[in-house]
C-alpha cells in the first residue's frame, strides 16, 4: 500500500455519480488501494491502477452491503471508470485513467527516515514480547503473508493490527479462529465474524505483564506517528474468494 496520499481533482464535483454517495465512495475507495507500482500476486501481475478482490472485501472495507458494491460496481463499468476481470476465485479490477489521475508521489526525506525507523521495530518484536492472548504462531504468519502480499506491516499498522485484536479479546472473540481465517485468505487486516464468537467472554487480565507494557509501547508509537505532518497511512484490501459478476 503506498505510504502516501493519492490526487482527487476538483474536475469530480462535476462527475455524473458524485452525488451518488456509494458509487462515489467506492471509487475513491478503489483509488486509494489500488496497486501504484507492478506487484506479482498470485502469478498475477498486477499493474498500477489494478487490485485483486471480490465484493464481499469491498462490502466488509467499506460497510457497505455486497449488493450496493454490485450495483455501484456496474454503474463505474458502465461509464468506462473501471473494467473487471473475473478469476477462478477474485477478480481483477482496473481503474481505466489511472495514469491521467495518479503518478507516484515523491516522499520527503525526512518522512522515509521516520517510517524507516519505526518499521525496523516490527523487525525486532519477537513472539515473547506479543501480548499473551495473541497466538503467536499466527502473528508470524501473519506478519510472513503480509511480505508475500508486497505489503510488509509497517509500525503503524502492526499497532492498529494489534489494538484490533485486543479490542476482540476484550469483546470476547475467539482470537485463534480469526487470525486464521486472516492467515488462511491472505487478508491484510482482521475481520470479526459471528461464528468467531465465544459463549463466555474473555475474562481481564489480572495483573500487567511485559505483554500488557508492550501493548503500551505500541500505543504509544502510535501516537507518535499520528502527530507527525506527513505520517503515512496503511489501509486494508484482502482477497475473500469471491467472483465480481
Amino acid at each position: 500500500m503506498i505510504p502516501g496520499f493519492i490526487k482527487l481533482h476538483r474536475k469530480m464535483l462535476e462527475w455524473e455519480w458524485y452525488d451518488d454517495h456509494n458509487t462515489c465512495r467506492l471509487f475513491n475507495h478503489l483509488l486509494i488501494i489500488a496497486n501504484y507500482k507492478e506487484t506479482r500476486w498470485k502469478k498475477e501481475l498486477l499493474k498500477p491502477g489494478q487490485l485483486a478482490t471480490g465484493r464481499k472485501s469491498l462490502a466488509i472495507q467499506i460497510g457497505l452491503s455486497e449488493q450496493q458494491i454490485r450495483t455501484a460496481l456496474k454503474k463505474l463499468e458502465s461509464t468506462h471508470e473501471i473494467t473487471i476481470k473475473p478469476r477462478n476465485k477474485y477478480s481483477i479490477i482496473s481503474i481505466t485513467n489511472w495514469a491521467t489521475y495518479q503518478t507516484e508521489p515523491v516522499i520527503p526525506n525526512q518522512q522515509k527516515t521516520t517510517a524507516k525507523e519505526y518499521n525496523n521495530i516490527i523487525n525486532s518484536i519477537s513472539s515473547d514480547m506479543l501480548p499473551e492472548f495473541i497466538p503467536k504462531d499466527l502473528w508470524e504468519k501473519f506478519v510472513e503473508n503480509r511480505e508475500k502480499n508486497g505489503t510488509p506491516l509497517s509500525a503503524l499498522a502492526a499497532t492498529r493490527s494489534l489494538s484490533k485484536l485486543k479490542r476482540l479479546y476484550d469483546g470476547g472473540y475467539d482470537l485463534k479462529k480469526v487470525m486464521q481465517d486472516t492467515v488462511d485468505n491472505m487478508w491484510r487486516g482482521f475481520f470479526e465474524k459471528e461464528h468467531h464468537k465465544l459463549k463466555i467472554k474473555n475474562p481481564k487480565l489480572k495483573r500487567r505483564s511485559n505483554a500488557a507494557n508492550t501493548m503500551d509501547h505500541f500505543k504509544h508509537m502510535e501516537d507518535d506517528l499520528k502527530d507527525s505532518e506527513n505520517a503515512f497511512f496503511e489501509s486494508i484490501i484482502e482477497v475473500n474468494g469471491e467472483i465480481l459478476d
